[in-house]
């Protein structure tokens, strides 16, 4: 199924553990793409050859933090001495709780990879909070949800804490795209060296600009500055896409809108818009490569 570059998100990555090819129920690790409908498949992109769709291995927590409930044959080697079970198998839990050395019954959770997305308001903020763990005795990294996060501080019997260490970090979504990349590694940066997490900045594989949003959005004309379709003067709201230019409406989003066109001046050069725009700087690193939007999207 064809999906506009708008709809995807590209160039994700998992060290395993959250998801396997539904061809044959192996355990990927390695490249894949988001579209809009959740369903993620092989690949950095549509064009990055085979693709084929994953197949979520565990449920995450849900915002009213229930705990987790595993389906059966999914069993997950988290560590050495855990392992994530189905605690509907009675068999399992026994087991399970067995080897954590805690009485039958008392369940004691993993944490586990976690997907975050911004909201819109992150988005209005201009940062939000990202929060990971680490096993104490391993370098091995994942990043959780704000549930477990505090779970974990607070050392709440109900998970491992004993086994994870656990951070947040501020992100930041907008700004200038160098900025966001530099504030954002350095805060890794940082991370790293105060918690003496060796090879932290390499689990993000220089993804230092995930989540950033370079259109400029909820902005305003009065009029003289942009024209419709049809030619008629615009006043109203608009954002601008990097790609795209001004186009109709407060925020971009995901189903098409119009185009705005400048207002050309009598000697022929475009009119300046009321809000200012930054002129475009070569950046001075290798940020990794995002996706782009398809026309009128």
């Amino acid at each position: 199924m064809y999906y506009p570059k708008s709809q995807i998100t590209a160039n994700l990555y998992t060290n395993g553990g959250e998801y396997s090819l539904s061809t044959t129920g192996e355990n990927y690790i390695g490249s894949y793409y988001l579209v809009s409908n959740g369903q993620r498949y092989t690949g950095k992109n549509p064009s990055d050859k085979p693709n084929i769709l994953l197949t979520q291995l565990r449920n995450s927590p849900n915002p009213e933090g229930r705990e987790v409930v595993f389906s059966p044959k999914e069993i997950v080697i988290q560590n050495k001495n855990y392992e994530a079970w189905d605690f509907e198998n009675k068999e399992n839990s026994q087991q399970y709780f067995r080897i954590a050395g805690n009485k039958v019954g008392s369940k004691r959770l993993l944490p586990f990879p976690y997907y975050s997305t911004p909201t819109s308001n992150d988005y209005k903020n201009g940062e939000f909070q990202r929060y990971f763990a680490k096993k104490t005795n391993e370098l091995i990294y994942i990043e959780i949800d704000k549930i477990t996060y505090n779970k974990l501080l607070q050392q709440d019997p109900t998970i491992a804490f004993d086994l994870y260490n656990a951070i947040s970090l501020p992100w930041d979504l907008i700004g200038k795209e160098e900025q966001v990349y530099q504030s954002n590694k350095k805060i890794v940066e940082l991370a790293e060296r105060e918690n003496n997490w060796y090879g932290f900045t390499s689990y993000f594989k220089q993804e230092f600009l995930k989540y950033y949003n370079s259109i400029k959005e909820n902005l305003f004309t009065s009029g003289g500055e942009y024209t419709t379709k049809d030619g008629k003067e615009y006043i109203g709201d608009y954002h601008i896409h990097p790609d795209k230019g001004p186009m109709v409406g407060a925020v971009h989003v995901s189903y098409p809108h119009d185009y705005l066109f400048p207002i050309l001046s009598p000697t022929g050069s475009i009119e300046q818009p009321s809000t200012p725009l930054t002129p475009p700087t070569t950046p001075s690193y290798s940020p990794p490569s995002t996706s782009g939007g398809g026309g009128g999207y």
